[in-house]
């Protein structure tokens, strides 16, 4: 069944991934506008989100979050072995499977807050929270880290995809630039906007405008007083932990089909093959060679990243071509 639905899995999370990194992208050079300033920054947020929250587009990004995560975890937990998977698809997946943790804290605060209050975040507002929260330690890991991880895992994705591509390869030195660029430029927004937010506090009247964009302006707690971050937190935590939980869930479920799958898989080993260096090994119907020599603790050379879709892994038939099909 997996080998079937395999092809349209990796569609899936090939065209989520690219919605998720056009998202990420935008926000990036959002960021890099705080070169310029923070009004400027929210003039283009306010755009900026006003696309992706229009009518149609409100849940293309958090359907394709959950399409891509499912369909990465199938893809992954159905491998026969984990051998075929380079250093650098390792990597992707780990920075795959960090990314939720931090992705939660960030969806929680900012859509979470926006479907309860109705107002939208003012970049203005969310520097002086870091400010008065962690400081620039605070910013540059909540801020670079969170969209370095996810524009790198993509970055990944995209190039294990099209290395493969005669003119991904000619103009290489340019998508690198491309890869490179819009995380240092965020950056550089960034720091520009918080260095200039630490020096607008000392102006009474930009402060108090800071307070009439506040999200939460008007939303008092039980004893009446306006709400506080601890009131604030008290409504957003039960919203990540949910989506933590959610998470959690998938990953464990994946694991758990694996094993299952694995112990079937076994039950079903009955295409012996044997190689011409002499090792032998029974394996079920559906794997293939490259599987099987991986599972035989035999190296071969692929560029695919052990999906079995490119040529790199040729192979010569040496008993038994009579039984199999036409290639």
């Amino acid at each position: 069944m997996i080998v079937r639905i395999s092809p349209v899995l990796i569609v899936l999370r090939l065209v989520t991934g690219l919605i998720m990194m056009a998202y990420c992208l935008g926000h990036m050079m959002n960021h890099a506008l705080g070169i310029v300033s923070i009004e400027t920054m929210d003039q283009v947020r306010a755009q900026f989100i006003g696309f992706w929250r229009a009518p149609g587009i409100y849940w293309v990004t958090p359907v394709a979050i959950v399409v891509h995560l499912v369909a990465a975890v199938t893809l992954l937990m159905h491998k026969r072995t984990m051998k075929m998977m380079d250093r650098m698809a390792k990597f992707q997946v780990g920075l795959g499977m960090l990314l939720p943790l931090l992705l939660c804290v960030h969806i929680g605060y900012s859509r979470g807050a926006f479907t309860q209050t109705g107002k939208d975040l003012y970049y203005s507002n969310f520097f002086y929270t870091m400010h008065e929260a962690g400081g620039l330690l605070g910013l540059l890991l909540y801020v670079t880290l969170l969209t370095s991880l996810v524009w790198g895992h993509g970055c990944l994705g995209m190039h294990r995809w099209l290395k493969v591509k005669a003119w991904y390869k000619k103009y290489w030195n340019f998508w690198y630039l491309m890869a490179v660029l819009p995380p240092c430029l965020s950056l550089f927004g960034s720091l520009s906007a918080y260095r200039e937010t630490v020096i607008r506090i000392e102006d009474p009247t930009w402060v108090a405008q800071l307070d009439e964009q506040n999200q939460w302006k008007g939303w008092t707690n039980a004893d009446g007083l306006p709400y506080e971050q601890a009131d604030i937190d008290a409504v957003i935590g039960p919203i990540i932990v949910q989506l933590l939980g959610a998470f959690f869930f998938t990953v464990a479920m994946g694991v758990l089909i694996r094993l299952i799958w694995l112990r079937l898989e076994k039950k079903k080993a009955t295409v012996e093959l044997v190689f011409s260096s002499g090792e032998q090994i029974k394996v079920s119907p559906g794997t293939s060679l490259l599987e099987a020599s991986q599972l035989a603790g035999i190296s071969q050379a692929s560029v695919c990243g052990g999906h079995g879709r490119c040529s790199t892994c040729r192979v010569r038939i040496l008993v038994g071509n009579e039984n199999l099909a036409p290639p």
